[in-house]
């Protein structure tokens, strides 16, 4: 009988062990004391070898990938904007107000053509209306927007 209780106190043990370390993780922290699960923190800024502060990063403005048109990518119910990201042509998900904003800015190529939409098969006809909406009360014609005929991967 009493080996019974030391194996089942045993296992109860065991199990408490590894339910702490698991929600130790996922529980927020209370305090900045030492021991285990204790972040480090520096209360000097980080300085360079001659002595200053390091500049802050300046955030760049996003730039599309064509100056001149806006490329859109419809996939379900999210617009993606074909923008330059570190030099390279690509995809980011913007909010509408976002993407109307570029609507607005982009001259157009030769063709009078602002705004070039294609679409995933995923793309919901919903968010399709939403966006021709969005751009016809931005004052962005009809003949100024390309919508792809076929899908795209």
């Amino acid at each position: 009988m009493k080996k019974v209780k030391r194996i089942t106190f045993g296992a109860i043990l065991v199990a408490g062990v590894v339910i702490g370390t698991y929600l130790n993780d996922m529980l927020p922290k209370m305090g900045a004391g030492v021991g285990i699960g204790a972040q480090a923190s520096s209360t000097t800024p980080d300085l360079r070898p001659d002595g200053e502060q390091p500049e802050e990063p300046k955030d760049e403005p996003p730039k599309l990938a064509r100056p001149e048109i806006l490329e859109v990518l419809i996939d379900n119910r999210d617009f993606l904007v074909r923008m330059l990201v570190d030099g390279e042509a690509r995809y980011q998900q913007l909010s509408m107000k976002e993407l109307i904003t570029f609507a607005k800015q982009v001259p157009g190529n030769d063709d009078g053509i602002k705004v070039k939409i294609a679409r995933r098969e995923s793309s919901r006809a919903t968010a399709e209306m939403e966006l021709r909406d969005q751009l016809l009360e931005a004052g962005i014609k009809d003949s100024a927007v390309l919508w792809q005929k076929d899908f795209v991967e």
